[in-house]
């Protein structure tokens, strides 16, 4: 088990998988250059598979507060499964901020993540059952 950042662990495993290492290292990083995400952070409580089948890479995140486990493959049951290609999976960390810390309707990546989901190149499973993890999700996930 490698730990990032206190509350990130990379599980045995997970530090060969390269998406794993990506994931995990943008929520250390954001949780340490935006305190104010901790709040979002430690509400989290629940499964994430993460499936990027263009490289053929998954992924588990396992929020468990104010605790992250990442674990290569899919591990457990998920309460939301994302499956998409690896670029428009770092797109969803590119989203831009607007007021009140939503995605900014006119931002770049976030209508080319509309654009795919309307497509299909973006699946997500759980989302309508979940709609406040999405969201907490996407500000712990979200650079800018």
């Amino acid at each position: 088990m490698t730990t990032i950042d206190g509350p990130v662990e990379l599980m045995p495993g997970a530090e060969h998988n390269g998406l794993a290492a990506i994931m995990s290292g943008i929520i250390a990083q954001n949780l340490q250059d935006r305190p104010q995400l901790r709040s979002d952070f430690n509400q989290l409580v629940g499964r994430v598979a993460v499936v990027a089948h263009d490289v053929g890479v998954s992924l588990t995140l396992h929020f468990q507060g104010s605790q992250l486990q990442v674990f290569d493959g899919v591990v457990g049951m998920p309460d939301l499964t994302l499956v998409t290609d690896s670029e428009l999976l770092l797109d969803l960390s590119r989203l831009e901020r607007g007021p009140l810390g939503l995605p900014n309707l006119r931002g770049e990546h976030l209508r080319k993540i509309i654009r795919a989901l309307l497509k299909g190149d973006i699946r997500i499973y759980g989302a309508l059952q979940h709609p406040r993890f999405v969201q907490r999700l996407s500000n712990v996930l979200t650079i800018h």
